[in-house]
């Protein structure tokens, strides 16, 4: 008997390999489709894809991502280098995905009711591509999610609501905005932080370095006060057109509180203007929250001994026993 269930076991899986090799073969012209582990596929498109064949390619793509095969087993997608402006319709259906990649397209949204559907995701990538903003709503209820890339696209805005819900997303771990469109931000990253946890060395990493953020607005009304969880996690800010360290303060509604900087500290930061001169320094706001800033207006040649100097002063602030932080 047990021979007869390991017969059918064995036919029942060579079919459903049968299945999805063909699957593959529906490949859309001009595309490279892998498929590893039964459970993996990538579709790469090369760079002399026709644009003018989008609508044909996602019609290609859903009739292959649309069948029992890939949606009973495709656990991480790959799409990437392909003229999609729209992530196709499809993707959205396969619930078992934990890894997805979108990376080098042309998108330029990314849809609504669609990630929410994916509760198992744990990465989510599409960098490269030309997404103008985040909406309220895109990732509510990815419990699962870790990790989130959208590096290098034309984002300008963040719906308030998409990382500010403390509830949601708690083990999201990393957000990568660098190299995008933003010119202001609010206080959302403080509901991420706050899922840090220096006992077990976890870090919240935000990057948003190389923006073009100068302005920290509070359209949530955030108030920071003492009896507030305290954030553990990193973010970066270089390379963003930031003039002085109170504007984040100020913007923030947390001016007037020791638990980012003292007096002594705001006071003597307050008169440097940090556009003078290329520097990079870490300024430790808080035991356990670091906001990274950098400034690169200006060519290498600025790059003096009074930059030098400044660093040097600020470390001693830091340093000091008198600061209380």
């Amino acid at each position: 008997m047990s021979v007869i269930v390991f017969a059918v076991i064995l036919v029942v899986s060579l079919m459903r390999n049968v299945e999805a090799m063909k699957n593959t073969d529906e490949c859309p012209k001009g595309c490279r489709c892998d498929l590893t582990a039964v459970s993996q596929l990538t579709v790469a498109c090369g760079p002399s894809f026709p644009a003018s064949n989008v609508d044909q390619l996602t019609r290609q793509l859903d009739s292959m991502l649309s069948s029992d095969h890939m949606a009973e087993r495709l656990t991480v997608l790959s799409i990437t280098n392909t003229p999609l402006t729209h992530v196709p319709a499809s993707v959205c259906q396969l619930l078992k995905l934990s890894s997805l990649h979108l990376d080098g397209n042309r998108l330029t949204t990314l849809p609504d009711n669609c990630l929410t559907k994916l509760s198992k995701l744990l990465t989510f990538t599409a960098k490269y591509n030309e997404i103008a903003g985040l909406q309220d709503g895109l990732f509510d209820g990815l419990q699962s999610l870790v990790t989130i890339d959208l590096s290098n696209n034309s984002i300008a805005f963040i719906g308030l609501r998409v990382f500010s819900n403390s509830s949601d997303m708690t083990r999201l771990r990393s957000i990568a905005l660098q190299f995008n469109k933003l010119t202001s931000l609010e206080p959302w990253w403080y509901y991420r932080c706050i899922h840090g946890s220096p006992s077990s060395q976890v870090i919240i990493t935000l990057s948003l370095s190389r923006n073009l953020i100068r302005n920290f607005t509070n359209e949530m009304q955030f108030h920071f006060h003492c009896a507030m969880k305290r954030p553990v996690g990193f973010l970066d800010l270089y390379a963003n057109p930031i003039i002085h360290v109170t504007d984040i303060l100020h913007g923030w509604n947390i001016s007037n509180t020791i638990f980012f900087l003292s007096d002594k500290l705001r006071s003597a930061l307050s008169s440097y203007v940090f556009q003078c001169w290329w520097f990079c320094v870490q300024l430790r706001l808080q035991r356990l929250l670091v906001l990274q800033l950098g400034f690169n207006d200006f060519t290498q040649k600025h790059h003096t001994k009074r930059g030098a100097l400044f660093r040097t002063t600020i470390s001693h602030i830091l340093s000091s026993k008198r600061v209380q932080l």
